[in-house]
């Protein structure tokens, strides 16, 4: 961040399970459909609020201006907070933090990004941990204790961002000590990290603050802001009147600018500030579980792939805050390898926690319809773990590559000489120290 004051650097079951719901569990679906048509609702009201066709929105964003002008003053009072010198703790960690996070509210890209930030720095040998808040998982909600996510945990605990960063993380560094701490205090979850990885012997080069941008009582040294090109600022007003977390003069104060949807290839321009581009592609499919050996369905002792080449639908399910990219990406992934397949969209609530029953409904939705699957993501994936092996349809992941331009890391890795550099004169320092005390 340039900052004057851092540091250098509910239907039936499937075929296989033809019976009545019971009187209980109808109510419990009935409730559950409820819910997810009320919020499902909300969120498609806020989307046309916020993402209009006229540049402004129409009369119900200018009735809630009163309230986002409150919003303003108080995001105004914690950035000048930020700016203010001497406003950082004087204890800075011994590591490099990064921050990424956007200025929307909703889904930008960044969390491929930032696995593709972890991944490239586990390539070059940095060690690294990552703080999130946890958000939709129970934990932060009934404690104000940081805690580890391990690839084993549930996502309503732990939360389905977290849970997915975890599993990825592991997924590429093939090691199964925990990455991913959580915690509504970022400063807090920080200093455990550092305590307690110090204390086993282990070096820290980077903290990788996710959707940390709004979050100031953490200093940070490197900003990125990633902003989805197609939707961009929607009406440029703030919440709630529109879905800006603050104004879009604040991308002055990052680092890097990361443009979602545009060509990963030269310089870019947004909002007079130099931006580089990012595409996420729709690579292959895994299976969303591996079979039991002794699971008589045929869907379960194939592969994904032999399902997937049979099907005529491909049911795609998202929870996502902005479920149409995903769906536009596979669309376009299957007219390339599976054209004539008929695609059938699912769009849930953002951080939605799937049930059996969310599936039970989809299949029975599109019974008689010939064969078809269901394909997610692998945000949507962790969340339905624990009924992967009973799930209706066969069902797959769809793996995401991330292509981001070349000069994307430019800031961490400047960083991390200026660290080094940092350290290296803090040992000299130390042994010369010694060396004086010995000779003394």
């Amino acid at each position: 961040m340039k900052t004057p004051n851092r540091r250098p650097g509910a239907m039936p079951a499937g075929a296989d399970k033809q019976q009545e719901a019971s009187p209980a569990n109808s109510k419990v679906l009935t409730r559950r459909s409820l819910r997810h048509s009320l919020r499902e609702s909300i969120e498609s009201s806020l989307q046309a609020l916020w993402y209009p066709r006229t540049e402004r929105g129409g009369l119900c964003s200018t009735l809630l201006l009163p309230l986002s002008y409150v919003y303003a003053r108080i995001v105004k009072r914690k950035l000048v907070q930020r700016l203010s010198p001497g406003f950082d703790d004087a204890m800075r960690p011994d590591c490099l933090v990064v921050v990424v996070g956007n200025i929307t509210v909703g889904g930008t890209g960044k969390t491929p990004f930032l696995l593709k930030l972890a991944e490239t720095l586990h390539t070059r040998e940095y060690s690294f941990a990552v703080l999130s808040r946890g958000y939709g998982g129970s934990h932060v909600a009934h404690s104000d204790q940081p805690r580890w996510v391990s690839v084993d945990d549930d996502a309503a605990v732990v939360g389905d961002e977290p849970l997915l960063l975890a599993t990825e993380i592991a997924r590429f560094t093939d090691d199964t000590r925990p990455a991913v701490m959580i915690g509504a205090k970022r400063k807090q979850a920080m200093q455990k990290v550092l305590a307690e990885r110090a204390a086993l012997g282990v070096r820290t080069d980077v903290i990788l603050s996710d959707d940390g941008l709004q979050h100031y009582a953490l200093a940070r040294d490197v900003e990125f802001a990633v902003v989805d090109d197609a939707r961009r600022f929607g009406n440029r007003r703030l919440l709630p009147a529109g879905p800006l977390r603050e104004p879009v003069a604040r991308l002055q104060l990052c680092d890097t600018i990361i443009l979602n949807g545009a060509a990963a290839s030269g310089t870019l321009a947004l909002e007079g500030q130099a931006a580089l581009g990012m595409q996420l592609h729709l690579s292959a499919f895994r299976p969303l579980a591996l079979p039991a050996a002794n699971d008589p369905r045929q869907h379960s002792t194939e592969s994904f792939a032999q399902a997937l080449e049979r099907a005529d639908t491909v049911i795609a399910v998202a929870a996502l805050g902005n479920p149409r990219r995903f769906f536009d990406a596979l669309r376009e992934l299957l007219q390339k390898t599976a054209p004539g397949k008929k695609l059938a969209c699912a769009a849930f609530a953002d951080h939605h926690a799937y049930c059996l029953a969310d599936f039970e409904h989809l299949a029975g939705e599109h019974k008689g319809a010939g064969e078809a699957v269901f394909i997610m993501t692998g945000k949507d994936a962790v969340k339905c773990r624990q009924f992967a092996d009973s799930m209706p349809l066969p069902s797959g992941v769809a793996e995401v590559e991330v292509d981001v331009h070349g000069s994307a890391f430019t800031a961490v890795f400047s960083g991390l000489q200026q660290l080094s550099a940092w350290r290296e004169a803090q040992n000299r320092s130390l042994l010369s120290t010694a060396a004086d005390d010995a000779s003394a």
